[in-house]
């Protein structure tokens, strides 16, 4: 690895052992993102015991400064401006709904 890769490398703030404090009843950690002051924890999600449907999903729990936002979300992307939304429109924030129907995201 070169010392501008060393430099540039993004590791996650977020203790994988926090992470599975917070995390472990959604499902399997499968692993931690930083950008900036944001964390995301993928899970595998555990399907609800009292849903038909047992597929099992890809999420992404969101944190803002190492916080817990109590928010889950189906992509990185959306989870991006999740917490974007968040942090400058507060907790009851629906601007990321709106801007990722603005755009045409899935």
């Amino acid at each position: 690895m070169t010392a501008l890769a060393q430099k540039i490398e993004m590791k996650p703030r977020l203790a994988m052992q926090q992470a599975h404090e917070d995390c472990d009843w959604l499902g399997t950690i499968i692993a931690i993102h930083s950008i900036g002051e944001y964390d995301f924890v993928e899970y595998l999600s555990t399907p609800a015991s009292n849903n038909a449907d047992k597929t099992r999903r890809i999420a992404f729990s969101s944190y803002i400064g190492g916080e817990r936002t109590c928010r889950s979300y189906s992509s990185l992307d959306e989870a991006l401006v999740g917490v974007i939304a968040r942090k400058y429109d507060g907790i009851n924030t629906q601007a990321d709904r709106f801007f990722m129907r603005g755009i045409g995201a899935p």
